[in-house]
């Protein structure tokens, strides 16, 4: 890979990293409070899923990237002490065990989700697994660095229900020519 092409990774994931919007745009959130809480060093995970080795997986990525966040806070909020959060609760409606099978995406899976951030905890509601990793996903784009270098996130509540069956879309643009105009209709 040459210099250059290395360069633009790095710009675009920099500005990446700079966008506060949430992708993709959950279907409702809704911050409670301007004020900002700590998350601790060491987040406590609460959940009856031990045997679901996809939960397992997504956690320990969670964790590694919690550390890297580098997202600077766009204003200075005041950063409530007294307001720590140390926990994250996860709760599956449907059973999520791989011990004998492993589980699989399909086009009937349930992705939606709410999660509610408040003093303490951070809680994480869904049907099935794809929907909790998708909430994690989510909790990773709310947490800011603050000026004091400890991460920080707003309290608030997010629910997100996919409108179509499938998240993404794919842009054929090796073998059917889209005008810019036209690739921003889709997004």
């Amino acid at each position: 890979m040459s210099r250059h092409h290395l360069y633009h990774i790095v710009m675009l994931a920099y500005f990446i990293t700079a966008i506060s919007a949430l992708i993709p745009k959950p279907y409702e959130y809704n911050q409670t409070s301007t004020l900002l809480c700590n998350i601790v060093e060491t987040l406590e995970f609460i959940h009856e899923h031990h045997s679901c080795f996809i939960l397992m997986e997504a956690l320990k990525r969670f964790t590694q990237r919690l550390t890297l966040i580098y997202t600077p806070l766009q204003q200075s909020d005041d950063i409530v002490t007294s307001c720590f959060v140390t926990s994250l609760s996860i709760h599956i409606e449907q059973l999520c065990d791989e011990t004998e099978n492993k589980l699989w995406p399909s086009d009937m899976m349930d992705e939606s989700y709410m999660v509610n951030i408040t003093d303490g905890v951070i809680e994480i509601s869904s049907q099935e697994i794809w929907g909790t990793l998708h909430a994690l996903e989510t909790i990773l784009q709310l947490v800011y660095r603050s000026e004091l270098d400890s991460k920080v996130i707003y309290q608030g509540v997010v629910n997100d229900v996919p409108i179509f069956t499938h998240r993404g879309i794919m842009i054929d643009t090796a073998r059917h020519f889209l005008s810019i105009s036209e690739i921003v209709k889709m997004i």
